[in-house]
């Protein structure tokens, strides 16, 4: 693993601990890391990022919706955040944290840092787009479904497990 990258059995950050805990705030302090993983290892990747992503490319379906939801802030290690971050997540594989960062789940922590890599490209993708001059042209939800479906297991655009 490269510098900042520290796990300990079942999460790994991409940025460095706080006073000698290897475990991300978010899944240290508020406990919904045990909710998402269990024990299952390697499973929450928390990573940084900011707003909501809606269906402006076919690979939200990643993320398992026709969007990537963004959590309403709370205050980082409360409860409040991590009911948050639950609420977004449900029936979700990532969500984004509002002035905090992103959740990716995987069934592996490869699995999660595929996902969270291609989050970040959506949201690179979106802002860009806002840039060029507002909001771009939305897939609609049949779409997004319809494209899942046809990805599921389609080489090396499916998602790893």
């Amino acid at each position: 693993m490269g510098p900042g990258m520290e796990s300990k059995g079942r999460a790994i950050g991409l940025r460095e601990p706080q006073r000698g805990s290897l475990i991300p705030p978010i899944e240290g302090q508020t406990g919904v890391g045990h909710q998402l993983v269990g024990s299952e290892p390697g499973r929450l990747l928390p990573c940084k990022d900011r707003g909501g992503i809606p269906p402006t490319h076919y690979m939200v379906c990643a993320a398992g919706g026709d969007t990537i939801r963004c959590a309403p802030y709370a205050t980082f290690g409360t409860q409040e955040l991590s009911d948050n971050a639950l609420a977004a997540l449900k029936d979700r594989k990532a969500c984004l944290l509002a002035h905090h960062g992103m959740i990716a789940v995987g069934d592996s922590l490869r699995g999660a840092m595929w996902l969270a890599v291609e989050v970040e490209n959506l949201a690179h993708q979106y802002v860009n787009c806002l840039q060029l001059g507002g909001e771009p042209p939305l897939l609609t939800p049949e779409e997004v479904q319809n494209v899942a479906a046809r990805i599921a297991n389609y080489g090396l655009y499916s998602a790893p497990k």
